[in-house]
């Protein structure tokens, strides 16, 4: 886009192309009181966006029972200004974290792996290989350096910000650095740990992973607009995507308004470089964070809560938060946020194509607190504990 119009999209105060896209059927009910309150919804969102500079959103509740409600709100692209659509694949950076995640358990599960193995009998020349087990990875203890933390690797992407990264290079990153710690000693968030589990289904199964994710975990759940990406953008329709970074150096955070449309996230792997759709995160946002694909025991797992801050936690690759359960995603250009509360009998997503605001906030994480406000608390089954938020 020419940079003079970009200047003349950031100097709109107003910011008038942030219009709020009403879907058709999105108000379902003749109460007029309801009415207004999505209407208000939709309107709180536009205005936390306008705040953050964010183009476009993509916002929906997803109760236990009766309709969602559900809005595309501000643009797709600043210089054409399109509108945004329900129907846009947007990357959902390590909100793919929960997928691999629920993949793994479900070969637990059938008996292909045991979280008691250790890396090593799957992927050679991981420090610590012999005493690191699946466990350690799932929960984030294994101590692995993060590749993303790598100034060689930063530089790389950098210099080829539409370059298709292979899981092995991305590792390659992370193994040739110092740990963190040992394994098992403390919790230390890494996609190298995501990344290695793509690579134990690989190995495990014979397998390409996402052919595995698709017959174990996306088929089930009746997801059919959800993959990994094969190219270094997501599949059309996709919108433009935006960060703020700084002065020639789109990869960090900082307060430059950026256009990044186009640029791989392959860097993260099986971490994050997955795509979806506002219907299908909804549509599997309860499953995924309840573990309804899972056995029993497996659920224990995935709800192994480890303490990370004051409300957070984290579990075998899902975290909560004061929302609910689930995860967030932030790649160059995107952002999103997928949680599901047993409180409020509802999952909320929120999908952004800017990564993040200037002044640090992650735009999907703000909009997913407004569709947290907004729906009321509900009754608890009184047949036993609800699933979810503990």
């Amino acid at each position: 886009m020419p940079a003079a119009r970009l200047i003349r999209w950031l100097a709109s105060t107003a910011l008038a192309v942030l219009l709020v896209v009403l879907p058709s059927g999105l108000v379902r009910t003749a109460d007029a009181e309801e009415s207004r309150a999505e209407e208000s919804l939709a309107e709180q969102c536009r205005l936390a966006m306008q705040a953050m500079r964010c183009p476009g959103a993509l916002v929906g509740v997803f109760p236990d029972e009766g309709p969602p409600w559900t809005a595309a709100v501000g643009v797709a692209d600043v210089g054409t200004q399109s509108p945004m659509r329900a129907d846009l694949h947007m990357r959902i950076g390590s909100v793919s974290k929960l997928f691999i995640g629920t993949l793994t358990l479900r070969l637990v599960d059938r008996g292909v792996v045991s979280l008691d193995d250790p890396i090593g009998k799957y992927v050679d020349g991981v420090p610590g290989g012999g005493r690191m087990t699946l466990r350690m990875l799932g929960d984030q203890t294994c101590g692995l350096f993060d590749p993303i933390a790598s100034g060689p690797f930063q530089a790389a992407i950098l210099e080829s910000p539409k370059r298709m990264w292979l899981p092995a290079e991305v590792l390659g990153f992370a193994l040739r650095e110092p740990v963190y710690h040992p394994p098992g000693e403390k919790f230390r968030y890494t996609n190298a740990a995501t990344v290695l589990l793509g690579e134990v289904i690989r190995e495990a199964t014979g397998a390409d992973p996402t052919k595995v994710l698709r017959d174990e975990v996306l088929g089930p759940l009746g997801l059919v607009a959800t993959g990994f990406c094969t190219n270094a953008s997501p599949p059309e329709p996709t919108p433009s995507a935006y960060r703020h970074g700084r002065a020639g150096r789109w990869l960090g955070y900082g307060d430059v308004f950026t256009d990044v449309s186009g640029y791989s996230a392959s860097w993260s792997s099986w971490a994050g470089d997955m795509y979806s759709t506002l219907g299908d995160l909804g549509r599997c946002a309860k499953p995924l964070a309840t573990g309804e694909l899972l056995s029993e025991e497996s659920r224990a797992q995935l709800h192994a809560w480890r303490g990370t801050g004051p409300g957070a936690g984290y579990g075998f690759h899902i975290s909560q938060n004061r929302v609910g359960i689930g995860h967030s995603g932030d790649v160059p250009g995107f952002n999103a946020e997928v949680r599901y509360s047993s409180e409020k009998r509802a999952a909320f997503v929120a999908l952004t194509n800017l990564s993040n605001a200037a002044d640090g906030r992650l735009p999907a994480e703000e909009l997913a607190k407004l569709l947290y406000a907004s729906r009321r608390s509900e009754p608890r089954p009184q047949r036993g504990p609800a699933a979810g938020q503990p």
